[in-house]
């Protein structure tokens, strides 16, 4: 079957200890493929539009940002204060740190 897409993170760490890594993932690597490319990893409003801007990727994915803040769109979209991420509570197996992140009031 053919790919419909590739996902690229890129690295979770600083870069500049690791020389051997690209800086850009998405940059280095999007660039080789003719599949839609989803970006992930550390973006934020700001940097996510301007990924997209360079025209590699399509997508942007969001992991830990889009869990603490399920209403997230709507956050971006009236640029609205953020919740932070609790990685303490992820992979816990509990509630806490994945359904208990305040929305928007409405």
């Amino acid at each position: 079957m053919p790919l419909a897409y590739i996902h690229i993170m890129n690295v979770p760490f600083p870069a500049d200890k690791f020389p051997q890594y690209p800086t850009n993932s998405v940059e280095t690597f999007g660039k080789l493929t003719q599949h839609t490319v989803i970006a992930n990893c550390g973006y934020t409003k700001e940097t996510s539009e301007a990924e997209l801007e360079k025209g590699i990727a399509k997508l942007i994915s969001f992991g830990a940002l889009f869990l603490a803040n399920p209403d997230l769109p709507k956050r971006f979209e009236i640029n609205a204060e953020l919740n932070q991420p609790d990685r303490a509570t992820m992979y816990g197996g509990q509630d806490q740190g994945y359904i208990d992140y305040a929305f928007l009031e409405q």
